[in-house]
């Protein structure tokens, strides 16, 4: 994992049928200790396997429990899983502490040849059946059931000291001290035990004791020593905490409440926050075509969520603007930006199209609309046409006005829609289209006719097309006569 915990590569056991979760360890030159879970195929139980692989993943040492424990050292009756390893470590000079829960026992074992012992032998048992200590202090006996065994700079260990209550079929893992080869006794207690050992004498005193009364772990959890003495207690599957904090007086400095969550182990780490917050920006159905289409004038909220998985707790989470700007017709963009607690910024841009209240207006004698024309009449009689096209470019459906001038006397200028003379409603300002979708025009004929004989100056008609019920919304054009 990188330091965002995002998976970078993997490893595995070699020549093992399986690699266990229980734990492993990465050492800085590349190489690691697996742990794994082996069947036997000649006793028909589960080993306990320590592997060691090089940084180039070649095989270093393999040791199986079945070839240095007796599996009748179990705790866990019938069970084919006899040792259940649960943790290991790498001890100052290079030997491994590894915890067998179904043993009921933390090992040292030889990684090398050593002090008469050769490599892979048990150099002594804390707790179990073949127990080598003498357990000062400690009315239990030692451990029962326990978890992540570790050694503390003063070479002390910390245990996360299980407990164990039978289980229907199940055995407790618990043994009486007073008779450890004896059956196994219930103890529904989970404390985090710290003993001195003295391994030449091979005394383990108990130094502090820590239980929470109304807790049992009856499998997984961990304790870790913090730096100032704290100790990170991670409680499995006791679901009224996930972790607690607990100081040397045995008070609890916080606790993690996460009763759907049950963690195996805990970690007190600082993991930089390097992932940036999330930013959902949404701009309401502006009613044309399902897209954010306004109309100038509108005033429109967009909807902003933004959330923050990084760790480092949302900040900030603000729009450029409360509204969307809808002044101006065009092409618009509207933005929204989240910061979380370590600075990262994520900004979401969204545009928008703003159109016009005013309809468009064009006109087309031959050719190309255009905004504007002029029609040629020189001699009394000719009669021109052009037609007008009024389309409503506004968001909404709407009904569009025409109203058109006079050109003097020396021109008559008709308007016709569908072969009906609407000259007079046009004249008036009072005609008007039927309903118009966003998009849809109408269409209305200009007929003009050259009255006079004399040749008079150019004259022109202004042509309104209007929003009915806007007076404010209008476009025109210009439409030139010319005698010559």
């Amino acid at each position: 994992m990188d330091a965002q915990l995002r998976e970078v590569g993997v490893s595995r056991t070699v020549g093992l049928v399986n690699t266990d979760n229980h734990d492993v360890i990465l050492r800085p030159d590349g190489s690691r200790l697996f742990v794994a879970y082996e069947p036997d195929p000649d006793t028909g139980l589960v080993d306990a396997v320590i592997q060691e692989v090089d940084a180039a993943g070649h095989e270093v040492y393999t040791w199986d429990s079945g070839d240095h424990v007796d599996p009748a050292e179990t705790t866990a009756g019938a069970a084919s899983d006899w040792a259940h390893l649960n943790s290991i470590e790498i001890l100052p000079g290079g030997d491994v502490l590894a915890s067998f829960r179904h043993l009921s026992a933390a090992l040292r074992i030889a990684w090398s040849d050593h002090s008469g012992h050769q490599r892979g032998d048990v150099v002594w048992r804390l707790g179990g059946r073949r127990n080598d200590f003498d357990f000062v202090n400690d009315p239990l006996g030692g451990p029962c059931a326990q978890h992540t065994v570790s050694r503390l700079p003063d070479g002390h260990l910390l245990v996360f000291d299980n407990g164990s209550v039978a289980l229907g079929a199940t055995p407790s893992y618990c043994l009486d001290p007073a008779d450890r080869l004896g059956p196994t006794v219930n103890r529904a207690v989970t404390r985090v035990t710290e003993y001195a050992l003295d391994e030449t004498a091979l005394t383990a005193t108990l130094v502090r004791s820590w239980e929470h009364p109304d807790r049992f772990s009856y499998f997984a959890g961990s304790a870790r020593r913090l730096a100032g003495g704290n100790t990170l207690v991670n409680w499995a599957s006791s679901r009224e905490a996930l972790v607690s904090e607990v100081a040397p007086d045995d008070s609890i400095v916080w606790e993690l409440a996460a009763p759907s969550v049950l963690s195996y182990r805990a970690e007190k780490a600082e993991v930089p926050d390097r992932i940036g917050p999330t930013v959902g920006l949404t701009l309401p159905d502006g009613g044309i075509g399902g897209g954010a289409v306004y109309e100038t004038g509108d005033t429109v909220v967009p909807r902003v969520r933004c959330t923050d998985r990084g760790g480092s707790t949302l900040q900030s989470c603000t729009l450029s603007a409360p509204a969307l700007a809808t002044g101006t017709p065009g092409e618009q963009v509207v933005t929204a930006t989240a910061i979380d607690g370590a600075g990262n910024v994520t900004t979401v841009r969204r545009a928008y199209t703003v159109l016009g209240a005013q309809p468009a207006i064009a006109v087309r004698a031959r050719g190309a609309w255009r905004t504007t024309r002029t029609l040629r009449l020189p001699h009394r009689g000719d009669v021109r046409r052009a037609v007008l096209r009024l389309t409503n470019t506004s968001a909404r459906p709407a009904v569009l006005t025409l109203r058109g001038s006079r050109a003097g006397s020396a021109y008559r200028v008709r308007y016709v829609v569908a072969g009906r003379d609407v000259t007079a409603t046009v004249r008036a300002g009072t005609w008007r289209t039927p309903l118009l979708a966003p998009g849809q025009e109408a269409r209305v004929k200009v007929v003009v006719t050259r009255r006079g004989v004399r040749a008079v100056p150019r004259r022109t008609v202004r042509v309104v097309a209007g929003r009915s019920g806007a007076p404010a919304s209008e476009s025109s054009l210009v439409l030139g006569l010319r005698s010559r």
